[in-house]
C-alpha cells in the first residue's frame, strides 16, 4: 500500500473515501433495480382492486332526487 501511495500521490483517505463511494453507489444499483419489479407489482394490484370495485358496482339506476321534488337537467337515465 505504501508503494501505491508514494507513487500516485495520494493519502490513505483518498482510497477509503473511494472505496466507500463505490460500495453506496452499487447498494444504491441494487436498490433501484429490485424497487423497479416491487412497485410493478403494486401497481398491477392496485389495478385489479379498481377493475374490481368497477364490477361490483351497482348497475342499477338509483333515484337522484332523494324524495325531493324537481329533477336534475344533468341527470340521463340509462336504458339497457
Amino acid at each position: 500500500m505504501k508503494d501505491k501511495l508514494v507513487k500516485t500521490g495520494h493519502k490513505k483517505l483518498y482510497y477509503r473515501v473511494r472505496l466507500v463511494l463505490r460500495c453506496f453507489a452499487f447498494a444504491l444499483g441494487v436498490a433501484g433495480l429490485s424497487a423497479a419489479p416491487i412497485l410493478i407489482s403494486i401497481a398491477t394490484v392496485q389495478n385489479k382492486a379498481a377493475t374490481q370495485q368497477a364490477v361490483e358496482a351497482p348497475t342499477t339506476v338509483e333515484d337522484k332526487t332523494n324524495g325531493e321534488v324537481g329533477f336534475d337537467l344533468l341527470y340521463i337515465p340509462f336504458v339497457a
